[in-house]
């Protein structure tokens, strides 16, 4: 283990090792392994040490694990202004939360399926329920809250990505979980947000002189 993680650190040479601790009395009386367990804490240059955890049961292959692991995501700054948002439901808020707890603990499926449940939330908030999800959709693009250029990424990936995840297990890719989460931020903000602002700012224009 102690090799491995200096294996590690070499092949990540901008990477520095500034902690370790090692637990390996870990026995499980029903299957009688011992399980051995070693966290690391690596730092790149000013930016705060990230935990790697490496375990091991006997004549395996080590474990490795990154925390926070890479796809974690900042919240936006006008996350802190929802709840201040008059009309907003408290539901958009608390699904946000959820989703960015789901990626920082890289569990993929779970911010899938929380995006989806978002999506269906700001609909209904926007068009109300038309019975059906495949309404849903359609009246929310045709009063203009999705552009036609990612017409078809809202409707085939965005809403479809909860359902492989939930039916089908489906586990979404670094990648696709940030272009997902792209739009989503991008429509949060759009519905909730921006619109204030702009009148904010509209309302601080001098008028045109005639």
């Amino acid at each position: 283990m102690r090799r491995r993680a200096e294996s590690y650190r070499s092949a990540s040479r901008s990477f520095e090792l500034v902690g370790r601790r090692e637990r390996r009395a870990q026995h499980d009386l029903w299957q009688g392994f011992v399980l051995h367990v070693e966290m690391c804490w690596l730092r790149r240059g000013p930016t705060p040490p990230r935990k790697l955890v490496l375990g091991k049961f006997p004549d395996d292959e080590p474990t490795v694990r990154l925390y926070p692991p890479a796809l974690s995501r900042r919240r936006p700054p006008w996350m802190l202004d929802l709840a201040f948002r008059a009309g907003v439901s408290s539901v958009v808020e608390e699904l946000l939360t959820e989703i960015y707890s789901a990626l920082q603990n890289d569990a993929r499926r779970s911010a899938a399926m929380a995006i989806r449940s978002l999506i269906e939330t700001i609909m209904i908030d926007k068009i109300q329920d038309q019975g059906t999800l495949g309404k849903n959709v359609d009246a929310f693009i045709a009063a203009g809250f999705i552009p036609s250029a990612s017409d078809a990424f809202f409707r085939g990936t965005l809403i479809e990505a909860g359902n492989a995840a939930m039916h089908r297990a489906w586990k979404p890719t670094v990648a696709q979980l940030n272009a997902m989460m792209d739009l989503t931020e991008w429509l949060v903000s759009s519905i909730y947000i921006h619109p204030e602002q702009a009148a904010a700012v509209q309302g601080k224009l001098p008028a045109r002189k005639r």
